[in-house]
């Protein structure tokens, strides 16, 4: 993992664009490697998620739209990524907004920092 992401920034749709950087969240943590993941693909199935990285990726994602810890039940549900997509943006717009200080230069910092994040605390050989 090594180079710059560029996401594509539009608060003209905030759901589409809060999937996205989901999505670039999940390609960052997968342990398959596999890039920007589809919505169907599945966290342990098809990403090669285990226990460890699942933690990491509810971490990363509380982190990246500043939520609440996720719930033991509500993670035991999710599955796939739109799973993981269709929670977050159900938690976001359950408290009136879809980004952080409603503004989306708060979560571009917020994942360029998650990014820095993933990849200075990967575990080493």
């Amino acid at each position: 993992m090594s180079g710059t992401t560029t996401v594509e920034w539009s608060l003209a749709d905030p759901e589409t664009l809060v999937r996205t950087v989901i999505r670039h969240v999940v390609g960052l943590l997968a342990p398959a490697g596999a890039g920007e993941p589809w919505p169907s693909a599945d966290l342990r199935d098809d990403l090669l998620f285990d226990s460890v990285s699942l933690v990491q990726l509810a971490c990363a994602l509380e982190e990246a739209f500043t939520l609440d810890q996720i719930a033991d039940a509500d993670a035991a549900m999710i599955r796939d990524v739109e799973d993981v997509e269709d929670y977050v943006v159900a938690r976001m717009e359950a408290r009136g907004f879809y980004l952080p200080d409603g503004d989306a230069s708060t979560t571009m910092r917020s994942v360029q920092g998650l990014e820095s994040w993933v990849l200075d605390d990967q575990p080493t050989g």
